[in-house]
Protein backbone atom coordinates (compact mmCIF):
# COMPACT_ATOMS: atom_id res chain seq x y z
CA UNK A 1 0.00 0.00 0.00
CA UNK A 2 2.50 2.67 -1.01
CA UNK A 3 1.75 5.86 -0.93
CA UNK A 4 -1.37 5.31 0.82
CA UNK A 5 -1.79 5.87 4.24
CA UNK A 6 -4.23 6.03 6.65
CA UNK A 7 -3.49 8.11 9.84
CA UNK A 8 -5.40 8.03 13.47
CA UNK A 9 -5.52 11.37 15.13
CA UNK A 10 -2.02 12.07 13.30
CA UNK A 11 -0.32 8.53 14.34
CA UNK A 12 0.49 6.92 11.09
CA UNK A 13 -0.86 3.00 11.28
CA UNK A 14 1.81 0.86 10.12
CA UNK A 15 3.38 0.35 13.50
CA UNK A 16 0.24 -1.57 14.11
CA UNK A 17 0.98 -3.34 10.82
CA UNK A 18 -2.22 -2.19 7.92
CA UNK A 19 -3.21 -5.02 5.78
CA UNK A 20 -3.62 -4.56 2.36
CA UNK A 21 -7.57 -5.71 3.12
CA UNK A 22 -8.09 -2.56 4.39
CA UNK A 23 -9.60 -0.13 2.49
CA UNK A 24 -8.10 2.22 0.59
CA UNK A 25 -10.76 5.31 0.31
CA UNK A 26 -14.49 5.52 1.89
CA UNK A 27 -17.38 3.58 1.53
CA UNK A 28 -19.78 6.12 -0.30
CA UNK A 29 -23.46 5.54 0.02
CA UNK A 30 -26.18 7.99 -1.69
CA UNK A 31 -29.63 8.18 0.17
CA UNK A 32 -32.79 8.55 -1.92
CA UNK A 33 -36.43 7.80 -2.03
CA UNK A 34 -37.66 7.19 -5.47
CA UNK A 35 -40.83 7.45 -6.06
CA UNK A 36 -43.05 4.83 -8.19
CA UNK A 37 -46.51 5.12 -9.70
CA UNK A 38 -48.25 2.52 -10.45
CA UNK A 39 -48.43 1.63 -14.50
CA UNK A 40 -45.36 3.67 -15.20
CA UNK A 41 -42.34 1.99 -15.45
CA UNK A 42 -39.30 2.78 -13.62
CA UNK A 43 -39.19 5.74 -10.40
CA UNK A 44 -39.18 9.38 -10.65
CA UNK A 45 -36.15 11.23 -7.94
CA UNK A 46 -36.81 14.36 -6.14
CA UNK A 47 -35.23 17.34 -8.29
CA UNK A 48 -32.89 18.36 -6.34
CA UNK A 49 -29.06 17.20 -5.07
CA UNK A 50 -28.58 14.22 -3.62
CA UNK A 51 -27.48 13.12 -0.25
CA UNK A 52 -25.02 10.84 1.05
CA UNK A 53 -24.93 8.74 4.24
CA UNK A 54 -22.39 8.63 6.38
CA UNK A 55 -19.55 6.89 5.53
CA UNK A 56 -17.35 3.98 6.55
CA UNK A 57 -13.87 2.88 6.57
CA UNK A 58 -12.74 -0.58 7.10
CA UNK A 59 -9.27 -1.35 8.64
CA UNK A 60 -7.26 -4.43 8.96
CA UNK A 61 -4.37 -4.71 11.48
CA UNK A 62 -1.48 -6.92 11.88
CA UNK A 63 -0.14 -6.97 15.12
CA UNK A 64 3.21 -9.28 16.12
CA UNK A 65 5.08 -9.57 19.36
CA UNK A 66 5.30 -11.20 22.56
CA UNK A 67 2.32 -11.53 24.37
CA UNK A 68 3.40 -8.36 26.37
CA UNK A 69 3.89 -6.28 23.13
CA UNK A 70 0.74 -7.99 21.21
CA UNK A 71 -1.59 -7.15 24.77
CA UNK A 72 0.12 -3.49 24.62
CA UNK A 73 -0.05 -2.53 21.25
CA UNK A 74 -3.67 -3.98 20.41
CA UNK A 75 -4.95 -1.63 24.06
CA UNK A 76 -3.04 1.00 22.40
CA UNK A 77 -4.97 0.51 19.15
CA UNK A 78 -8.49 0.23 20.75
CA UNK A 79 -7.47 3.46 23.02
CA UNK A 80 -6.80 5.00 20.34
CA UNK A 81 -10.10 4.44 17.95
CA UNK A 82 -12.83 4.91 20.59
CA UNK A 83 -11.06 8.31 21.19
CA UNK A 84 -14.20 10.85 21.60
CA UNK A 85 -11.60 13.46 19.80
CA UNK A 86 -10.90 10.87 17.08
CA UNK A 87 -9.43 12.89 13.24
CA UNK A 88 -9.23 9.84 10.51
CA UNK A 89 -6.72 11.09 7.95
CA UNK A 90 -6.30 9.17 4.66
CA UNK A 91 -3.55 9.98 2.59
CA UNK A 92 -3.30 9.08 -0.83
CA UNK A 93 -1.37 10.20 -4.17
CA UNK A 94 -1.57 14.20 -3.75
CA UNK A 95 -4.42 14.37 -1.58
CA UNK A 96 -4.80 14.11 1.98
CA UNK A 97 -7.62 14.50 3.83
CA UNK A 98 -9.24 14.71 7.29
CA UNK A 99 -12.49 14.47 9.06
CA UNK A 100 -14.12 13.44 12.92
CA UNK A 101 -14.55 10.20 13.24
CA UNK A 102 -16.36 7.37 15.43
CA UNK A 103 -15.67 3.90 15.89
CA UNK A 104 -18.15 1.35 14.81
CA UNK A 105 -16.70 -1.91 15.99
CA UNK A 106 -13.31 -3.54 16.52
CA UNK A 107 -13.16 -7.37 17.03
CA UNK A 108 -10.33 -9.81 16.37
CA UNK A 109 -10.48 -12.09 12.97
CA UNK A 110 -6.95 -14.57 14.09
CA UNK A 111 -4.78 -14.66 17.13
CA UNK A 112 -2.06 -16.79 17.84
CA UNK A 113 -0.43 -16.65 21.47
CA UNK A 114 2.66 -14.57 21.88
CA UNK A 115 3.51 -14.75 17.55
CA UNK A 116 0.44 -12.77 15.95
CA UNK A 117 -3.04 -11.01 16.40
CA UNK A 118 -4.85 -9.98 13.35
CA UNK A 119 -7.68 -6.77 13.95
CA UNK A 120 -10.64 -5.81 12.03
CA UNK A 121 -12.25 -2.17 12.83
CA UNK A 122 -15.08 -0.32 11.13
CA UNK A 123 -14.95 3.62 11.27
CA UNK A 124 -17.92 6.09 10.58
CA UNK A 125 -16.94 9.43 9.68
CA UNK A 126 -20.20 10.95 10.43
CA UNK A 127 -20.24 14.20 8.35
CA UNK A 128 -19.92 11.97 5.07
CA UNK A 129 -16.84 13.51 3.62
CA UNK A 130 -13.17 13.38 4.37
CA UNK A 131 -12.12 16.97 4.15
CA UNK A 132 -9.07 19.52 2.75
CA UNK A 133 -7.57 22.21 4.66
CA UNK A 134 -9.67 25.37 4.93
CA UNK A 135 -8.07 27.57 2.77
CA UNK A 136 -9.12 31.62 1.57
CA UNK A 137 -9.81 32.19 -2.25
CA UNK A 138 -8.38 34.91 -4.20
CA UNK A 139 -11.19 38.06 -4.35
CA UNK A 140 -13.63 37.23 -6.56
CA UNK A 141 -16.75 39.46 -8.63
CA UNK A 142 -20.07 39.36 -9.40
CA UNK A 143 -21.13 37.03 -12.34
CA UNK A 144 -20.56 33.33 -12.81
CA UNK A 145 -16.79 33.30 -11.01
CA UNK A 146 -14.78 29.76 -10.31
CA UNK A 147 -13.92 29.34 -6.80
CA UNK A 148 -10.43 27.86 -7.90
CA UNK A 149 -8.73 27.20 -3.98
CA UNK A 150 -11.63 24.18 -4.35
CA UNK A 151 -10.64 22.93 -7.50
CA UNK A 152 -10.20 19.33 -7.45
CA UNK A 153 -12.92 19.25 -4.93
CA UNK A 154 -15.71 15.68 -5.42
CA UNK A 155 -18.00 16.52 -2.82
CA UNK A 156 -20.66 19.45 -1.93
CA UNK A 157 -19.18 21.69 0.41
CA UNK A 158 -21.91 22.85 2.53
CA UNK A 159 -20.05 24.68 5.10
CA UNK A 160 -18.58 27.65 3.40
CA UNK A 161 -17.56 31.02 5.03
CA UNK A 162 -18.53 34.33 2.64
CA UNK A 163 -16.83 37.52 3.30
CA UNK A 164 -18.15 40.71 0.82
CA UNK A 165 -16.25 43.67 1.24
CA UNK A 166 -18.36 47.02 0.73
CA UNK A 167 -21.49 45.11 0.07
CA UNK A 168 -24.89 46.14 -1.82
CA UNK A 169 -28.13 46.14 0.58
CA UNK A 170 -28.76 42.64 -1.48
CA UNK A 171 -26.57 40.42 -2.71
CA UNK A 172 -27.16 36.51 -3.56
CA UNK A 173 -24.26 33.56 -4.08
CA UNK A 174 -25.91 30.27 -6.31
CA UNK A 175 -24.16 27.24 -7.32
CA UNK A 176 -23.92 27.42 -10.87
CA UNK A 177 -24.58 23.88 -10.66
CA UNK A 178 -27.95 22.84 -8.52
CA UNK A 179 -29.06 26.57 -8.02
CA UNK A 180 -28.59 26.11 -4.12
CA UNK A 181 -28.27 29.37 -2.78
CA UNK A 182 -28.41 32.05 0.08
CA UNK A 183 -29.18 35.53 -0.33
CA UNK A 184 -28.84 38.65 1.75
CA UNK A 185 -30.49 41.95 2.80
CA UNK A 186 -29.76 45.00 5.07
CA UNK A 187 -27.15 47.41 5.70
CA UNK A 188 -23.85 46.81 6.57
CA UNK A 189 -20.51 48.78 6.03
CA UNK A 190 -16.76 47.17 6.40
CA UNK A 191 -16.97 43.71 6.06
CA UNK A 192 -20.37 40.95 5.94
CA UNK A 193 -19.80 37.56 6.50
CA UNK A 194 -22.23 35.18 6.12
CA UNK A 195 -21.64 31.21 7.61
CA UNK A 196 -23.74 28.45 4.86
CA UNK A 197 -23.28 25.94 7.46
CA UNK A 198 -24.73 27.72 10.59
CA UNK A 199 -26.87 29.88 8.55
CA UNK A 200 -25.83 33.55 10.16
CA UNK A 201 -24.32 36.90 9.18
CA UNK A 202 -22.37 39.55 10.93
CA UNK A 203 -20.29 42.30 10.36
CA UNK A 204 -17.03 42.46 11.27
CA UNK A 205 -12.85 43.28 10.65
CA UNK A 206 -11.42 40.86 7.75
CA UNK A 207 -10.07 38.34 10.21
CA UNK A 208 -13.73 38.20 11.72
CA UNK A 209 -13.98 34.55 10.12
CA UNK A 210 -16.16 32.97 12.93
CA UNK A 211 -18.32 35.80 14.17
CA UNK A 212 -17.93 34.61 17.95
CA UNK A 213 -19.41 37.55 19.80
CA UNK A 214 -20.79 39.34 16.82
CA UNK A 215 -24.48 40.10 16.46
CA UNK A 216 -27.11 38.85 13.53
CA UNK A 217 -26.99 41.27 10.49
CA UNK A 218 -29.24 41.75 8.19
CA UNK A 219 -31.80 39.29 7.09
CA UNK A 220 -30.95 36.19 5.14
CA UNK A 221 -32.95 33.90 2.80
CA UNK A 222 -32.23 31.14 0.25
CA UNK A 223 -33.98 29.94 -3.24
CA UNK A 224 -36.74 27.11 -3.59
CA UNK A 225 -33.79 24.50 -4.35
CA UNK A 226 -32.27 24.70 -1.15
CA UNK A 227 -29.50 26.40 0.90
CA UNK A 228 -26.15 26.52 -0.52
CA UNK A 229 -24.26 23.72 -1.64
CA UNK A 230 -21.40 24.18 -3.48
CA UNK A 231 -20.99 21.06 -6.11
CA UNK A 232 -17.99 20.41 -8.26
CA UNK A 233 -18.56 20.04 -11.92
CA UNK A 234 -16.87 18.98 -14.49
CA UNK A 235 -15.53 21.96 -16.71
CA UNK A 236 -12.99 22.34 -19.15
CA UNK A 237 -11.21 18.95 -17.85
CA UNK A 238 -10.90 19.57 -14.62
CA UNK A 239 -13.31 19.78 -11.31
CA UNK A 240 -14.28 23.37 -10.65
CA UNK A 241 -16.60 24.72 -8.09
CA UNK A 242 -18.36 27.45 -9.77
CA UNK A 243 -20.99 30.43 -8.36
CA UNK A 244 -22.98 32.88 -9.55
CA UNK A 245 -22.53 36.25 -7.38
CA UNK A 246 -24.66 38.96 -7.63
CA UNK A 247 -24.66 42.24 -5.50
CA UNK A 248 -22.00 45.04 -4.61
CA UNK A 249 -18.37 44.30 -3.19
CA UNK A 250 -15.69 41.49 -3.51
CA UNK A 251 -16.33 37.92 -2.23
CA UNK A 252 -13.77 35.78 -0.61
CA UNK A 253 -14.28 32.11 -0.58
CA UNK A 254 -13.14 30.39 3.00
CA UNK A 255 -13.93 26.63 2.81
CA UNK A 256 -12.78 23.52 2.73
CA UNK A 257 -12.43 20.53 -0.36
CA UNK A 258 -14.36 18.09 0.25
CA UNK A 259 -14.25 14.47 -1.24
CA UNK A 260 -16.20 11.30 -1.83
Amino acid sequence: MSDIAWLLNGEALPPWGVLNGSMWRPQVTARGTPITIPGRHGALTPARPCEFEAQQVKLEFTIRGTQVEIEERVNHLAQTLADPDLILTRISGDVTASAPARLVDLSSTEFVVGTVAHMLALVAIPGAFLRGPVVESVSLSSGTVEVASLMGSTAPITDAVLRFSNPSSGLSVRCAKTGTGVSWSGAASGNLFIDVGRFRAWTGSAGDWSGANAPMAGVLDYPPQGILQMWPTLFNSARRVRLDVSGGGSLVVRAAKAYL
